[in-house]
């Protein structure tokens, strides 16, 4: 960080500035920036002058307010949409946007040919990269009729591994940024979907967090609306973060969340569900809480459990099998100390193996690893 010459009170100070609206009667362009992407205030309040601004709202589609804010701004030449993204897959409000999407609805390809713009830049991360992120492109291209740019790497803060180079140009665009170069030097976010960004994750009561190793903050992605899921490791096998919901004292459901917070149930075949009652659950011996988790290499899903019960200071480790759930191995946490306090206890974990054992490091609300 100190190539960057920037002190983490500064970045602090930043991060948490509210977004002044830009009121621009008649703009030639418009910033369209997902409410999900961390900093989008910041970033927004980082557009050049004389370019509209639009904040997307995360309970709604969100191609569909773009296309609205067009019809009431037929003047726009050239839009730019800022969110998280995946090859041939942009997070929009409330869903994706992607060929499935647009195949399947015909209002949507109605929507894309009455577009009047001439120019879409596109800002979410690997969009344009492999097969399906050039023929999501092509598609935007012959709907719209418009020149279109998008990235195929990782797009966003530079010490993160990012950049703002659109690399894929479909027509005729010289790619302007619309930011000043101050944000595109210090903003400290990537435009990547969760398994894509090296970072760290959180989820407690249902809210899905993301750690910014700039401003040691976690930063919300996702509030799943499930307050009882705790104990999240992502898995790299697949992409997605696994976790307990816990439904009562004893009883545990295992969920699945992918980088737009969307939960499913994982059965106890390995399968997923919208069902809850569909739901490997896990009954523990004691009343007790999923406190922490994580994954390991082999696709199995480490869970601790403190008890409910802040006086009572015995804690369990399970060992769920995550293409087969039925699998599941326990046992009580070890300690190298006499006593193992209620606070000591792990809330955040992670999975080490080492001289052929497996070991879970933690921190607990006291600090002790």
């Amino acid at each position: 960080m100190s190539s960057f010459n920037i002190s983490h009170s500064y970045i602090e100070r930043l991060s948490k500035t509210s977004y002044v609206p830009n009121e621009i009667d008649y703009p030639e362009e418009i910033v369209f920036i997902d409410s999900s992407v961390g900093g989008y205030q910041r970033l927004a309040n980082g557009v050049l002058p004389g370019i509209k601004v639009v904040i997307i709202d995360p309970s709604s589609d969100g191609f569909g307010q773009i296309f609205r804010a067009l019809e009431e701004q037929p003047q726009v030449l050239s839009i730019h949409i800022v969110c998280h993204g995946t090859p041939g897959c942009l997070s929009l409000g409330n869903g994706r946007f992607n060929i499935k999407s647009i195949q399947s609805s015909h209002t949507i390809m109605l929507q894309l040919e009455a577009l009047s713009v001439n120019n879409i830049l596109i800002y979410g991360c690997y969009v344009a990269a492999g097969n399906c992120g050039r023929e999501f492109i092509e598609k935007l291209h012959q709907l719209t009729g418009a020149n279109i740019a998008a990235s195929a790497r990782l797009t966003g803060g530079k010490f993160l591994g990012g950049d703002w180079e659109l690399e894929f140009v479909r027509g005729e665009l010289e790619v302007v940024l619309p930011f000043t170069e101050e944000i595109q030097r210090t903003w400290g976010y990537v435009l990547a979907a969760f398994e894509d960004r090296p970072a760290v994750y959180q989820i407690k009561s249902g809210i899905l967090k993301e750690l910014n190793p700039l401003t040691r903050q976690f930063v919300l992605i996702k509030d799943t609306g499930i307050t009882g899921i705790n104990a999240a490791g992502l898995n790299r096998a697949d992409n997605y973060m696994y976790a307990m919901e816990r439904v009562t004292g004893t009883s545990h459901r295992l969920v699945r969340i992918d980088s737009t917070g969307t939960v499913e149930y994982v059965t106890s075949s390995g399968g997923v569900s919208s069902n809850s009652a569909d739901a490997f659950t896990l009954t523990t011996t004691n009343s007790s809480i999923p406190a922490a988790g994580d994954v390991d290499d082999k696709g199995y899903f480490w869970v601790v459990f403190k008890s409910e019960d802040e006086l009572e200071f015995n804690s369990s480790v399970y060992r769920i099998k995550l293409t087969d759930p039925s699998h599941v191995s326990t046992g009580e946490i070890s300690t190298s100390w006499t006593r193992l306090n209620w606070d000591e206890i792990g809330e955040d974990v992670a999975y080490v193996k080492a001289d052929s054992k497996d070991y879970l490091f933690g921190i607990g609300r006291t600090g002790r690893i």
